[in-house]
């Protein structure tokens, strides 16, 4: 999958900072974990992104894909 060079940096501090204090043998696979190192479930991003645009008080509905069209034309 292509990935910038900004993408790249962020996600490897991730890895290499914050990830290991979550990270467990049993999902070691996993890229991005829940802050008590299971699996983000599929959607969560999507109820967190939602939750934030029903809080700004915005007038659109939200959503990752949303967020990913917001961020593509920055």
């Amino acid at each position: 999958m292509p990935i910038g060079e900004r993408a790249l940096f962020w996600t490897r501090l991730y890895v290499e900072l914050v990830r290991p204090g979550f990270v467990g043998e049993r999902f070691a696979e996993q890229l991005f974990l829940s802050s008590v190192g299971t699996p983000l479930c599929p959607d969560w991003v999507s109820r967190k992104v939602r939750a934030y645009v029903a809080a700004a008080g915005l007038a659109k509905k939200g959503s990752c894909h949303l967020l990913r069209h917001s961020v593509a034309t920055v």
